[in-house]
């Protein structure tokens, strides 16, 4: 349900608003300047991640806090000097000035034409994906938490369960029809990402504040910073993954023929022992198949049926 107060001229989205901003100023005791130097007033909730976790912003009001809003002038040998020319000797000083948010890999990943991941992302606002697990000219390469994610709601580990029986399911396809690759279209990738960027437009994420969502820069989706999350909500995004949507991709085969993998026309199940009327339901008492048969026997009546085809 949270995913609808960050569609922007909500009615949600005003009484999140309105919820935040008088929780906020009751935990600071109403402190004007803390207040209006903390609460936003330019952008709703969702556009950076929600207030503070339980016990932060307490701190700043506490008896053995002193908060300086404004940015430290300089660094000296015993502490730091304040803008007002103040010096402040302390013992430790902890600089914690963020993290890299622009999706660009640590390390080299790069494709059979010799592409490289990180150039193919780099630069402003340059990052394509397919349904934040796929990437266009990147053959059998699939990631959890990729752009495009629904990543700025709710937990992760519905979306890590989703991601991982889709990419289970294209493998099964991958080894069963014995293909060689699956590559999401250069196409696909363009048209998710048009309709991804124009919906977000609607959404508080590309307000006018700096955040993760956007690689850590500043403005709305006309000023610049490109918000790479899902166009949707949770369950619309765990609806859509439900099944692989194979006619996005670029299918390469190792066989000419693309029915090379029905082989001798015969089921594995037919020689292993297996029940071969499943398809009529299961007469086992378990509700399973009888304990298939291996060894030299199953081995040599496989290799009869081959060498006859």
């Amino acid at each position: 349900m949270r995913f609808k107060f960050i569609i922007k001229g909500s009615p949600e989205a005003k009484a999140a608003r309105e919820a935040a901003e008088s929780q906020m100023r009751r935990v600071l005791d109403n402190d004007k300047r803390l207040c209006d130097a903390i609460i936003p007033t330019n952008f709703n909730p969702g556009c950076r991640r929600p207030t503070p976790a339980p016990g932060y912003l307490e701190a700043l009001i506490s008896d053995n806090m002193t908060v300086y809003t404004d940015s430290v002038k300089r660094i000296t040998p015993t502490g730091f000097t304040d803008q007002n020319g103040t010096e402040h000797p302390v013992d430790v000083i902890i600089c914690a000035t963020g993290f890299d948010t622009t999706w660009v890999p640590r390390f080299p990943i790069i494709n059979g034409a010799g592409t490289d991941l990180r150039a193919f992302w780099a630069g402003t606002d340059n990052l394509t994906s397919y349904l934040s697990l796929g990437i266009p000219s990147f053959p059998n390469h699939f990631t959890f938490c990729g752009p495009y994610g629904p990543l700025g709601h709710g937990s992760f580990m519905p979306l890590i369960e989703v991601w991982t029986a889709y990419m289970l399911d294209v493998i099964t396809k991958l080894q069963t029809e014995n293909l060689k690759s699956l590559t999401p279209s250069a196409r696909a990738a363009a048209d998710f990402r048009q309709h991804a960027d124009l919906f977000l437009k609607r959404t508080a994420w590309t307000s006018s504040c700096r955040s993760w969502f956007k690689q850590g820069r500043d403005g709305g989706s006309e000023e610049g910073g490109q918000a790479v999350l899902y166009p949707g909500s949770r369950l619309h995004f765990l609806h859509l993954l439900e099944r692989p949507r194979y006619e996005d991709y670029e299918i390469e085969r190792w066989d000419g023929n693309r029915f090379a993998f029905m082989g001798n026309g015969f089921d594995m199940r037919e020689f292993d022992g297996r029940d071969i009327t499943g398809y009529l339901g299961s007469l086992d008492k378990e509700g399973g198949d009888v304990q298939p048969v291996y060894g030299e026997e199953l081995k040599g009546e496989l290799a009869g049926w081959a060498n006859g085809f």
